[in-house]
C-alpha cells in the first residue's frame, strides 16, 4: 500500500520486514524508515504533515512525514494490519480492528481516533472490514459471509 504527499512515497513494503519507509518519488531515494514491532504494517494515510497507520499487534501510529519521528502511538485491540480498513475524516481517523488471522477476514469494531494526540474518541462494535469518508459521513463495509460457529459433519456417499 501506499500514499502519495509532496515529495513523499510513503510505501509498506510486503517483504516481511515490518517497516514503513519514505521514498522521494522524483529519484527513489529513501528518506527514512520506521520499523515497527510485528511483520505486518497497514495501510498508511496522510493527515497535515503526519503519516498514519495501524500494525498487526494493535498499535495506531502516527509519524512525522519529513523525519519519520514517531508522534504518538496508541494501543487499540484488535488486528489493525493488512487487513484494517483505514480513512481520514477531517481532524480524525477511522480504523477497523479485525481479530487476528485467520478471523481477520470476518471484520471488526470501528475506532475513530484523533489524529492531533492519538486520543480514541469512540468505539461501534460491528463486524466492519471498509471504512471510506468524507467531511461529514463515514461509509462502511461488511462482509457478505456468515462465519458458522461449528461446521456440520462432512456426509459422503
Amino acid at each position: 500500500m501506499a500514499s502519495v504527499l509532496g515529495n513523499h512515497f510513503g510505501s509498506i513494503p510486503g517483504d516481511g520486514q515490518g517497516k514503513v519507509i519514505a521514498l522521494d518519488k522524483d529519484n527513489g531515494k529513501l528518506l527514512w524508515q520506521f520499523k515497527i514491532q510485528s511483520k505486518e504494517p497497514g495501510q498508511c494515510v496522510i493527515w497535515k504533515d503526519s503519516v498514519i497507520f495501524g500494525a498487526g499487534e494493535g498499535l495506531l501510529y502516527a509519524l512525522d512525514l519529513d523525519s519519520g519521528k514517531t508522534r504518538w502511538k496508541t494501543e487499540i485491540k484488535g488486528h489493525l494490519g493488512t487487513y484494517a480498513g483505514i480513512a481520514v475524516t477531517g481532524d480524525n481517523v477511522a480504523i477497523v480492528a479485525s481479530p487476528s488471522y485467520p478471523d481477520a477476514l470476518d471484520g471488526g469494531p470501528l475506532y475513530l481516533v484523533d489524529c492531533e494526540r492519538g486520543k480514541v474518541l469512540w468505539k461501534k462494535e460491528g463486524n466492519f472490514k471498509t471504512v471510506a469518508a468524507d467531511e461529514r459521513l463515514l461509509y462502511l463495509g461488511s462482509p457478505d459471509r456468515l462465519t458458522p460457529k461449528k461446521t456440520a459433519p462432512m456426509v459422503t456417499a
